[in-house]
């Protein structure tokens, strides 16, 4: 799973057997324990995850007190959550502004918008990447006094008309 920051999503856990008593599910990032929830339907709701790599496990005792992380492998459920960035930003000439945009999702669809007063802003160009980085290159940035710009990225590829 992808996402950016901060990244706020739900985890959803099913048992597959259940004892008939109480089991409580324990959800975790690594060895971190970020929450139980008690009665089924077991869903966690995650807000505000900054940046990183996450080893998705969760957790339950059985009637017999038997603690069991599932997956039994780590890194088997990853959830990675990015921030990309704007590097080398030059103007080549009076005319042109051009930057590289890194650590974005590949197969995912950037939105560049410019503004003149970080108000009001327009897309001027989309970008579906089949890498983590491109590069950008504004040709209409003409004697511009204060030009913004900003990325719009959307993790699950092409934009909804």
């Amino acid at each position: 799973m992808y996402g950016l920051p901060p990244a706020s999503f739900q985890i959803n856990a099913l048992l597959a057997r259940s004892d008939g008593v109480g089991n409580p599910v324990d959800f975790y990032f690594g060895t971190n324990k970020v929450g139980t929830v008690v009665d089924p339907p077991y869903v966690l709701s995650v807000t505000n995850l900054p940046a990183g790599e996450y080893n998705l496990r969760v957790g339950t005792t059985n009637a017999a007190g038997m603690y069991t992380l599932f997956p039994p492998i780590d890194n088997y459920y990853m959830v990675r959550i990015i921030e990309p960035s704007f590097v080398q930003p030059r103007r080549p000439d009076s005319n042109t502004f051009t930057f590289d945009f890194t650590k974005t999702l590949t197969y995912g669809t950037n939105v560049i918008e410019v503004s003149t007063d970080l108000r009001s802003w327009l897309p001027i160009a989309t970008n579906e990447a089949t890498t983590s980085s491109f590069s950008f290159r504004d040709d209409s940035a003409t004697n511009a006094l204060s030009r913004f710009y900003r990325a719009k990225v959307f993790p699950w590829g092409r934009l909804l008309p």
